[in-house]
């Protein structure tokens, strides 16, 4: 380029997956925002816990975990993390929570900012640590927490005790939601909700499936970068259609031999739940030293 020129500003296509989907995570955090200014009642919730619930009581909630994961990967973890650490948690515990039990004192963090909650909604099918994470911000605040508990199961096939177990905190959940925020229950809109939800998780499930050819069209960042939508919107029409129309560009990038992985694709290494937050680099850098 010749002196004193500047380079085009990148812009994203507007009828892209990329753009949609970034979308949809603005407007989540935006509408939750909004919903808290009206004075309505709203809740921070485990990624795990049933989405279409609250989708379907026209509850707005946000997501901790995706919220420590932006203000990590925005740089601002470490300091969040010194803020809990400072009131007395240790640096042993998860550095998801340490970063929301930080954001939960200070109440604004300008990397990734959402109000403070006026309930919790926790589901323990993901770790032990997420309970006594939300119990903390429960207790804090002195805001109700609905939790879910799903039983281990170390077999295939799953009783019908185990069914009605869980079926049960799925209905007491609605009850609990609907007197704390005087929201009412539809089944109508819950069947509805569940077709869209239906739709959006066959189309991520298709797109992340994928990655079974070479060269991949998708890297490891696409799938955890779009997860968030998966969590956190899959009940609506915007997540659907995003998530088909990811699908799509992948069939396209397969036929044509294109990856958004901009190296030379060498090997492929699976994680294993989130064994990659803290050791991603370390790990990387080991295996890449023994030849491995």
């Amino acid at each position: 380029m010749g002196e004193g020129e500047t380079k085009p500003k990148f812009t994203i296509d507007p009828d892209s997956a990329k753009f949609k989907l970034n979308e949809i995570v603005g407007k989540h955090y935006k509408e939750v925002q909004e919903a808290k200014d009206r004075g309505e009642k709203i809740g921070w919730c485990a990624s795990n816990f049933p989405q279409e619930i609250f989708q379907t009581l026209g509850i707005k909630v946000c997501y901790p975990e995706n919220q420590a994961a932006a203000i990590a990967a925005r740089g601002a973890g470490q300091r969040l993390c010194e803020i809990s650490e400072a009131e007395g948690y240790s640096n042993d515990i998860c550095a998801y929570a340490r970063i929301s039990l930080a954001h939960m004192k200070v109440g604004e963090t300008p990397e990734q900012n959402m109000p403070l909650p006026d309930f919790v909604l926790c589901c323990n099918n993901i770790c032990n640590c997420m309970i006594k994470w939300y119990e903390n911000i429960s207790k804090e605040l002195g805001i109700p927490m609905i939790l879910i508990d799903i039983p281990f199961n170390p077999d295939y096939e799953v009783s019908d005790a185990q069914v009605a177990y869980v079926k049960s905190q799925f209905l007491e959940a609605v009850r609990q939601l609907e007197e704390i925020t005087g929201k009412k229950w539809s089944d109508e809109k819950f069947r509805e909700v569940m077709d869209i939800s239906n739709r959006t998780s066959r189309a991520w499930l298709e797109a992340t499936s994928y990655t079974k050819y070479t060269p991949s069209p998708l890297n490891g960042f696409d799938l955890l970068n779009h997860m968030a939508v998966a969590v956190c919107a899959r009940g609506t029409i915007d997540a659907a259609e995003a998530f088909e129309t990811l699908l799509e560009e992948y069939k396209k990038a397969v036929k044509e031999g294109t990856s958004t992985f901009r190296a030379e694709e060498k090997y492929r290494i699976m994680f294993e739940g989130i064994a990659c937050w803290p050791h991603l680099r370390a790990t990387a850098t080991g295996l890449k030293s023994r030849g491995d």
